[in-house]
């Protein structure tokens, strides 16, 4: 089906189509995305590496993941904030800058202690980079597209998470693993320097300025917007379990069914993979729902509601009876925690003014890393005491509860715009 013609203000049609230089910025997003991720993801891979060189245990290694989630999610009310006011372009380097020398202190690391500095600077630094990434697409696409621009950095960046297990592992066991961690933070730097040079003159399609009387954008302003309420306790809910995995999947194969780094190396990356086909079709359904003239609110929340279905593959995944079992069930929690993630920061766009997304994403993110930091930190503890499966077992419900929340408060709704 066509797409809706471009939007037309008082100087009549403003923008007839996205130009070549957003879809080429949009790949180097996706690789900060991606970068964003991986500098999180070699520390779970490399969880059990890090137990034998430095005499990490389950219960320190909580608090290096606490380490990273109590900045990033604190640094979130002031990072979206930040954003609305100066922009993606300067505040892109300044964030992904930093992200990526913390991930190089890391390499240079010989201790616990060490090692939890650079986590807290890479929690401050890293609570940019989502905020930047959706505020770009809200600025670079049109309404109808942005799902599908938000969904399709998944494919462009997938090389990179797919790669990023076996890579870890390769680099890890020929060169030791301060490496695994010196070589994305180098590739970080070269990243933000190319979105800096390519972020300005965004199109302008249309959508009405902000009011020349508006306050700027603050997080506890948003607080008050009831609008977003039922959001916001949506990611409380669904976040910690997404971290959770994040964060200990790659111990659990090792540490639950006996994998070796090398095996991590052969089967890690298919979760991601599967994420990356998820995402891409959610968000383009998501989208043509938009422009076939669904409400907003339901072409938003249908997809969240679909794959929180796949939830109770949690229940299944610690009596796997083999390692490609195993990986088929978190192939499917990978993609439905990741279509949560997408959607509901593509979602968010559409319950506040354009002045204030980078702002209400911060306030979203920063909600939902409050009980990720609390699950995860609660998580060392109740992993060396009682294994893994009392953690899928309750994370299975989660998202669950959070589609009723959705459900109840914006599917079933009338759709009023800002």
């Amino acid at each position: 089906m066509p797409l809706p013609p471009p939007e037309r203000c008082a100087g009549g049609v403003i923008a007839t189509a996205v130009p070549r230089r957003a879809w080429v910025l949009l790949g180097f997003v996706a690789i900060a995305a991606v970068l964003f991720v991986v500098d999180r993801q070699v520390l779970s891979l490399l969880k059990t590496t890090l137990r034998d060189d430095l005499g990490l245990t389950d219960q320190q290694y909580g608090w290096l993941v606490t380490a990273f989630m109590v900045p990033y999610t604190v640094m979130y009310l002031f990072t979206g904030a930040w954003i609305d006011r100066w922009g993606t372009r300067v505040m892109s380097l300044v964030f992904i800058s930093v992200m990526s020398l913390a991930t190089m202190l890391m390499g240079f690391a010989d201790s616990f202690g060490e090692i939890l500095l650079a986590r807290a600077i890479l929690g401050v630094a890293e609570a940019g980079i989502i905020p930047c990434s959706i505020l770009f697409v809200v600025s670079w696409f049109p309404r109808h597209l942005r799902a599908t621009a938000i969904s399709i950095k998944s494919p462009l960046g997938a090389i990179g998470q797919v790669a990023t297990p076996p890579l870890v592992a390769w680099v890890t066991l020929s060169y030791g693993w301060h490496m695994a961690f010196i070589i994305p933070g180098v590739i970080g730097l070269v990243v933000a320097v190319v979105w800096y040079s390519l972020d300005h003159g965004a199109p302008d399609y249309g959508e009405p300025p902000p009011a020349a009387n508006e306050p700027p954008a603050n997080a506890w302003r948003l607080l008050g917007n009831r609008t977003l309420w039922p959001l916001l306790a949506v990611r409380v809910l669904s976040d910690p379990f997404w971290f959770f995995l994040l964060y200990w999947h790659a111990g659990f194969l090792q540490e639950h069914l006996g994998l070796t780094l090398a095996q991590i190396g052969q089967w890690a990356w298919i979760p991601p993979l599967f994420n990356t086909l998820g995402n891409v079709t959610v968000g383009v359904t998501s989208d043509r729902l938009l422009a076939r003239g669904w409400p907003g609110r339901r072409a938003r929340t249908l997809p969240l509601l679909a794959t929180a279905l796949l939830a109770p593959l949690a229940w299944l995944l610690p009596f796997a009876p083999s390692t490609a079992t195993a990986i088929t069930l978190l192939a499917g929690l990978y993609v439905m925690c990741g279509t949560w993630l997408t959607i509901t920061n593509v979602f968010v766009a559409d319950l506040v003014p354009r002045s204030s997304v980078a702002t209400a994403v911060g306030v979203l993110s920063a909600v939902g890393g409050a009980t990720s930091a609390l699950f995860n930190l609660g998580a060392g503890w109740l992993v060396g005491h009682l294994g893994y499966t009392p953690l899928l077992l309750a994370g299975a419900l989660l998202h669950p509860l959070a589609a009723v929340v959705i459900w109840r408060a914006y599917y079933r709704q009338r759709e009023v715009r800002p």
